[in-house]
């Protein structure tokens, strides 16, 4: 099911932001940009990684740093780095091979 989807991506971003050392400000927002890319998958995804790849990573980043406009002062960088996890290449090797 979708949610489960969103949930997934939400929780896989926001746990990024754990690893690169964000606080909670930016695990929260890393992990809405996570559900954010999930949606956006979930619509140009058809269209080929060569296409999804560049209009996450720009969206991803984009939201990362408009977010600091509403929320205020945070790590951007973090943010962009945990809602991106992602699309890591080798991520999705490296976790079927664990």
């Amino acid at each position: 099911p979708f949610w489960l989807v969103l949930l997934c991506f939400g929780g896989a971003s926001a746990a990024g932001g754990v690893f690169f050392g964000g606080g909670l400000t930016e695990v929260l927002i890393a992990g809405l940009i996570g559900v954010v890319l999930a949606v956006l998958e979930r619509f140009i995804g058809g269209a080929g990684r060569f296409v999804l790849v560049p209009v996450a990573a720009t969206l991803g980043t984009t939201l990362a740093h408009a977010g600091q406009a509403l929320v205020g002062t945070y790590r951007a960088d973090i943010v962009t780095l945990g809602g991106l996890l992602y699309l890591l290449p080798g991520l999705t090797l490296t976790v079927a091979l664990t």
